[in-house]
Formats: C-alpha cells, sequence, structure tokens
C-alpha cells in the first residue's frame, strides 16, 4: 500500500488479490458541534469493540468539558468519518487531561495535550494518525506552546509513531480518565528541535 499526504488529503492506494483499489482520505479541522458529536460517537465505538471498560456507557459517546475548546480534526472516507483526533491547550499543566502524569517533572508552559486519537480499525496502518498528528504538532506550535505532552494507549505502533517524532517517554503509568485502559506518558519539547511527523 502507497499512502501520500497533500493539503488535507491522504491518498491511498490499496492492493488486492485482483486489482487496484484507489481511495482518498479527506482529512480537515472539525468546528462544528455535529462533527465534534460524531467524533464522540466514533471514539465510543472503536474503544468499546476493543473491550475497553467505559465510563458513561450509556451515553454512546466519550465527551468531556475539553471537547468544547479544543481542537479537532476528522478524516474522513466518502463522507463518513473514520478517524479523528484533538488538541487542548493549557497554560497550567495540572488542567491537561493528561498533565497528572507530568507532575513530577518541570514542563514548560503553555502546554498541548494530543489527545483521543482514535481510527476505525479497517483504516489503521496506512498513515491517518501520522498525517493527524503533524497537523496538531504544527497547531501546538503555531499556538505558541513550548511542549507537547500525551498519554498514549500503551500499544506497540503509537509509541513507535511518537517516539519517530521525538516524543521522550516516562517512567510513569496511569489509567485513562475515559475507561480503564492503562497509559504512559511521553512528551515533546517544541524548543529544543523541530518534530518529523511529516517525515
Amino acid at each position: 500500500m502507497s499512502v501520500e499526504f497533500r493539503k488535507g488529503t491522504l491518498s491511498l492506494l490499496q492492493n488486492s488479490s485482483d486489482r487496484h483499489v484507489a481511495e482518498s482520505i479527506e482529512i480537515r479541522q472539525l468546528s462544528d458541534a455535529k462533527s465534534i458529536e460524531l467524533s464522540q460517537v466514533l471514539r465510543y465505538e472503536v474503544w468499546s469493540g476493543v473491550g475497553a471498560d467505559l465510563h458513561l456507557e450509556q451515553s454512546g459517546k466519550i465527551a468531556d468539558s475539553l471537547d468544547e475548546t479544543a481542537f479537532h480534526w476528522g478524516a474522513y472516507s466518502n463522507g463518513r468519518l473514520v478517524a479523528s483526533a484533538r488538541l487542548s491547550i493549557h497554560e497550567v499543566l495540572e488542567n491537561a487531561p493528561d498533565g497528572h502524569l507530568f507532575e513530577k517533572l518541570s514542563v514548560p508552559c503553555p502546554v498541548a495535550d494530543i489527545n483521543r486519537m482514535v481510527v476505525r480499525p479497517e483504516y489503521r496502518r496506512i498513515g491517518i494518525a501520522r498525517a493527524i498528528d503533524g497537523l496538531r504538532i504544527q497547531k501546538a506550535r503555531e499556538s505558541g506552546c513550548r511542549t507537547i505532552i500525551a498519554g498514549p494507549v500503551k500499544e506497540i505502533a503509537t509509541i513507535a509513531r511518537l517516539r519517530s517524532y521525538g516524543f521522550i517517554f516516562i517512567e510513569v503509568d496511569g489509567i485513562a480518565k475515559w475507561g480503564d485502559v492503562p497509559i504512559t506518558g511521553a512528551y515533546l519539547d517544541l524548543e529544543v528541535g523541530s518534530p518529523r511527523a511529516n517525515s
């Protein structure tokens, strides 16, 4: 499979046994309430599908008050939301969703927290998360953040992706606030070097 990302569109060429299927994934910033609500539903659908013990299951979505002020991105295939993620910016580390993982470190603020990355299983490992991460890192830089923090799920692919941008993992683990899922802490110092998200 080949992947190309240009100006908000991720072009995929997927090999199958008897034909080539071309598909374009459009990645855009989400700003309207309906699109953000669809991303909340997507979180619930995907994470409950992997057996996560979710809080507030009856709502059918995973949402919190930061959704109102955070920046959101979505990836669409033929008009269907297939991935989403957000970035929240905080003047004080303690206000960040994953800030508790970093309380023993001296993290320069303002800080951006990249979180809520969710990709439908059939769209994984084709570059969507990397493309969205590049947009989130760019937005953090443009917003004057000094550090980006993350509390990713402890998955090999996610950890490898963040390390490829220069994230440093700390020896602190925790539990996600949205469900009983183990997470770990990582940070990127934006004052040290430039991330390699789009390489």
